[in-house]
């Protein structure tokens, strides 16, 4: 039978990924890049809680849809200024991009960032073309 530290490991992605502070900044400088769009707003508020925040990265050109991106961090790390990058090649394809923070753990429960989520969810404009993405939990 496996043990606490066991399960724990399984869930500490950092611990086998050792470049993963190459790869953070990366994505952070990648995401300074993507912040530079024309027409990028930060920390458009939807929620009351000081995290709940999204950036929008719009379309270049005519919008076909929009993709909101909930950045992974295993529900307690990591930050929606890192994952901007996901935006660079979608917003030249016409998506507009909404890159969303959300409170994290222990300072929070999961089921309150679930509904942060919904909150997110409803706000983000919708079309026929929208979805949402999220990546992996890499803490």
């Amino acid at each position: 039978m496996k043990d606490a530290a066991w399960y724990e490991s399984q869930y500490r992605n950092r611990l086998a990924v050792p470049d993963h502070p190459r790869i953070f900044a990366q994505w952070e400088a990648a995401s300074q890049s993507a912040r530079r769009t024309p027409g990028f707003q930060a920390d458009v508020r939807y929620g009351d809680h000081g995290m709940q925040t999204v950036d929008v990265y719009p379309a270049q050109g005519e919008c076909r849809a929009g993709l909101l991106f909930l950045h992974g961090g295993y529900w307690m790390a990591l930050d929606k200024r890192e994952h901007g990058f996901v935006a660079l090649e979608l917003i030249r394809h016409g998506v507009t991009v909404f890159v969303a923070n959300y409170a994290l753990c222990p300072t929070v429960t999961i089921d309150v960032i679930v509904s942060s989520t919904q909150s997110v969810t409803r706000c983000a404009p919708r079309s026929s073309s929208s979805s949402t993405s999220a990546s992996s939990a890499m803490r």
